[in-house]
């Protein structure tokens, strides 16, 4: 398996479907959207107080086409590699690999020690209105990051962009902010067991979950 790099001594690895050729590519990607967020309510007159812990994270559910046994066996192979959420990988929207907005310039992380739900950045073209639009990806470092709202850049070429999840490992001054076929770090969820099955004429692999790499 290809090596893209490594998160605090892990290695992270490339699916086989963006490493060896001819290998089918999932089909579906079900995104969900985890937010650490409490609620308690009053016995007697049902106020309820919210508690917002400040954390999210991705989590998913990704299905694979029907198979031929050349793919399968690639996809397998990785599965059992990735031991139930041992490995680490890197995933993206095969959709949304070009943003909708122009995302003109070479942004970049601009400041470090950044937390919370936005990201400050230099490096846009300047005095752009909606250079980014809600929905667009980020990718900074191994993380991956969608676009809550429009975002226009200054006349200096500056940009504050509000984000989901929040901001991961406190990203350092000048890195570089990927606005194009994005991917953050993932693993298999850890419960669920890989499962595959051969029929007539086509494999199957069972519909996978996964959670970010927190």
């Amino acid at each position: 398996m290809l090596v893209v790099g490594a998160l605090n001594g892990e290695s992270i690895y490339a699916m086989p479907s963006d490493e060896v050729s001819g290998v089918r590519a999932p089909s579906t990607i079900e995104w969900e959207y985890g937010d650490k967020v409490a609620e308690t309510a009053s016995d007697f007159n049902y106020q309820s107080q919210v508690i917002d812990w400040m954390q999210s994270m991705w989590l998913g559910v990704v299905s694979l086409p029907p198979l031929d046994r050349y793919s399968n066996d690639f996809w397998t192979a990785w599965m059992l590699s990735m031991r139930h959420g041992v490995g680490l990988f890197m995933l993206g929207d095969p959709k949304g690999k070009r943003p909708k907005g122009p995302a003109l310039g070479t942004p970049l992380v601009s400041g470090a020690g950044q937390t919370g739900y936005s990201v400050a950045t230099s490096g846009w073209k300047a005095s752009v209105t909606g250079i980014l639009l809600p929905g667009d990806y980020l990718q900074i470092g191994y993380r991956l990051y969608k676009v809550r709202d429009s975002v226009s850049s200054d006349s200096s070429g500056n940009a504050t962009i509000p984000i989901w999840p929040n901001l991961r490992d406190q990203p350092a001054d000048q890195v570089k902010v990927v606005t194009r076929a994005c991917k953050g770090v993932f693993r298999l969820r850890a419960a669920d067991p890989v499962k595959s099955s051969v029929n007539v004429g086509s494999y199957g692999v069972t519909a996978f979950n996964v959670r970010e790499a927190v």
